[in-house]
């Protein structure tokens, strides 16, 4: 069933509602497209025949909560992305089922939040209080990078990264323009490799000469500056952290595969 956008605001859930234990055929509107499961396996079943992979069925099981779906297309890209509530059968879903989970959830969090599991809970993070498991850690780390916040920030940061102005010291040849200050001034009068003005120069009588180049400053905009090095270190340091998770989940899946 689907329930109003305001009902599912008020209540923290998906528009679209299914039950647990259901069988719930698909059909994409592009064929050539597939539906997976956010996180997890076994929650959908795309169709056998290549030619309809765009059709399947969702069967969530006994998993409740928030199920999480992306659509790819045939290379693999994310196209797409969505989610369903899947509600509890024999309890009251809003009731029993959730005041349970939260009575649950302030004792062991770990077990309801399985990384495995097709769908998933809604936390609310207390900044007030530190994680206590490597999962409360985890999942917030992924709440804040899965977050349009973030990429909020990352598209600004990309589109509009901190600057600033900062002198930059240049030869100039004397015959170009240039801005001058007291600086160049003084070079003009003793600077070395001179060439001599031409005769009819109207400063001929007042300075004889002039050295061939001069160094001058001007203001140039750089990103080289401490906020974008600190906002490097700190994407440098999620990538690093997400890599070695990565790198470890991996190792893991290969060992309960060869188990």
């Amino acid at each position: 069933m689907r329930i109003a956008d305001a009902e599912a605001s008020e209540h923290g859930e998906e528009q679209l509602q299914l039950q647990e234990n259901g069988r719930y055929e698909y059909e994409l509107d592009t064929p050539g497209l597939s539906l997976l499961p956010e996180t997890g396996i076994g929650a959908v079943k795309p169709s056998i025949n290549p030619k309809r992979t765009h059709c399947g069925i969702i069967e969530p099981g006994l998993n409740t909560g928030r199920l999480g779906l992306i659509v790819r297309n045939g290379d693999g890209t994310i196209v797409g992305r969505a989610a369903v509530e899947v509600r509890s059968l024999k309890v009251d879903y809003r009731d029993h089922y959730r005041r349970m989970m939260e009575e649950i959830t302030e004792r062991c969090v770990s077990l309801l939040m399985e990384l495995r599991s097709p769908s998933a809970l809604r936390f609310s993070p207390d900044p007030g209080k530190s994680a206590k498991t490597i999962h409360q850690r985890f999942a917030f780390l992924r709440s804040l990078l899965d977050s349009r916040h973030f990429r909020d920030a990352l598209h600004r940061i990309a589109t509009h990264p901190h600057r600033r102005w900062e002198p930059e010291e240049t030869v100039c040849d004397i015959r170009r323009g240039f801005r001058p200050d007291a600086r160049s001034q003084r070079q003009l009068a003793k600077g070395a490799r001179r060439v001599p003005l031409p005769a009819g120069h109207p400063l001929v009588a007042t300075v004889s000469s002039l050295p061939e180049r001069i160094t001058v400053y001007k203001n140039v905009q750089t990103d080289d500056t401490p906020e974008n090095r600190f906002v490097k270190f700190a994407l440098q340091t999620f990538a690093g952290f997400l890599n070695k998770m990565s790198s470890s989940w991996k190792k893991s899946a290969t060992v309960r595969t060869n188990v």
